[in-house]
């Protein structure tokens, strides 16, 4: 997982994917590093085989470095926090700082065969076509939208964890929390253990959902622009055939028929292969997700719920890290849903008429497969779009609304 995005920005930057066959018949010296460099990247995240054989695995170090995050975790936001809001708390009677220490929780809270099957679409792709530029255009406009949105985590995430380095005297990244046998908090070894345990979590778990989203954004992204270049190729079919008929200007017009029609059908049939294997890819990711993205937007409506209640003016940097995850997940669904309109639009403006009867049937089945949006979702039930965040907020918001007045 710590590997991940390296290789998936080689992927939205353009660069050729190394397939296992590459790998075979690349050459010797420098361009044979560069390929075991690509191939190395994937293979660490998807846990296959090196080429030429051998096991590979996560590295040591990694496991090491999970190991000490999660007891931190665990100690610092789990144990210490229940203590904190279940023992503290009802002795002090002050329930805002027990609202904001909740959020502080909630909203730092701690794969998939995915890169595997994105190597196997990629390898599909012939590379100088006009499908290869087109694609490479869409992955550029995607490598740029992702850099802006993991930018803006990183910045908010780490604005959170130097706060206390800009303020006056000794402060933690969130002074209402209590960590449990730590106190006194602000005197020597205590405030530098706490700061720390504090600081230690804070960095990986923003590293780690970075990571994460990455994942997500980048193969749906991958999609899109697949479909993208897909709805340009299926546009340009029956414009590309007098082209293609200049090689047989000696044919007779019965065998160019016939010619035109073999072009036309070997032209769908690539396109279909695509699909299939962006639908396979989509149906696995959604699979994969729908489970644990139930339990997440759970997990951010209670993080949305307690900030509210502790003060937007107490968790102003806890709010946009919690507020991106449902809007970065909606936006990537609503963006693969407007890819499958735009290709099922191109399918019917093809210029299918001109076809022959067997590529007309080819046409409706393609077109038919269509008609089932390819979706991210929630359990199977919510669907990712632009709606699911109107509605997810509104819900936040009446449960506040409500919450704020029984607690007053």
């Amino acid at each position: 997982m710590l590997k991940n995005v390296g290789f998936l920005l080689r992927l939205v930057s353009g660069d050729d994917l190394i397939s296992y066959e590459a790998w075979c018949s690349a050459p010797s010296g420098a361009e044979r590093q560069r390929l075991l460099h690509s191939q190395q990247l994937a293979t660490r995240l998807a846990c296959q085989r090196k080429p030429g054989g051998g096991s590979v695995g996560i590295y040591v170090p990694s496991y090491i470095l999970l190991a000490v995050y999660l007891i931190l975790y665990v100690y610092v936001y789990v144990f210490s926090v229940i203590w904190f809001v279940a023992v503290r708390t009802p002795q002090t009677g002050d329930w805002v700082s027990a609202m904001i220490v909740l959020s502080v929780a909630i909203s730092s809270g701690p794969s998939f065969n995915l890169i595997v099957s994105c190597l196997e679409l990629d390898s599909l792709v012939v590379t100088g076509s006009r499908f290869y530029t087109n694609l490479k255009k869409y992955l550029r406009k995607l490598k740029l939208r992702f850099l802006s949105i993991s930018t803006f985590m990183l910045v908010d995430g780490y604005l959170f964890l130097l706060r206390p380095a800009v303020r006056s005297g000794r402060h933690f990244t969130e002074d209402a929390l209590v960590v449990y046998g730590l106190e006194p908090m602000l005197q020597t070894p205590n405030f530098e253990i706490a700061t720390a345990c504090e600081s230690t979590c804070i960095f990986i778990s923003i590293y780690t959902m970075v990571n994460v989203i990455s994942l997500i954004f980048i193969t749906v992204g991958y999609v899109e622009a697949q479909l993208l270049a897909l709805r340009n190729e299926i546009l340009h079919i029956w414009d590309d055939t007098p082209e293609y008929l200049n090689n047989y200007k000696n044919k007779s017009q019965p065998e160019l028929a016939v010619i035109r029609s073999n072009f036309v059908a070997s032209r769908l049939s690539t396109i279909i292969q695509f699909h299939i294997h962006n639908i396979k890819l989509v149906a696995t990711l959604d699979h994969a997700l729908r489970q644990c993205k139930v339990l997440e937007y759970i997990i951010i409506m209670a993080a949305t719920l307690t900030e509210l209640l502790g003060g937007i003016e107490n968790t102003y940097l806890h709010m946009p890290y919690t507020w991106a995850m449902v809007i970065i997940d909606c936006f990537t669904g609503q963006k693969l849903i407007d890819a499958c309109v735009a290709f099922e639009h191109a399918i019917y403006n093809c210029k299918w008429e001109n076809f022959d009867k067997r590529n007309m049937l080819t046409v409706l089945v393609l077109l038919q497969n269509t008609q089932k949006m390819l979706t991210l979702s929630a359990g199977g039930i919510l669907v990712l779009n632009y709606c699911c965040i109107l509605s997810f907020y509104k819900l936040c918001y009446s449960m506040y609304t409500t919450l704020s007045i029984v607690l007053k």
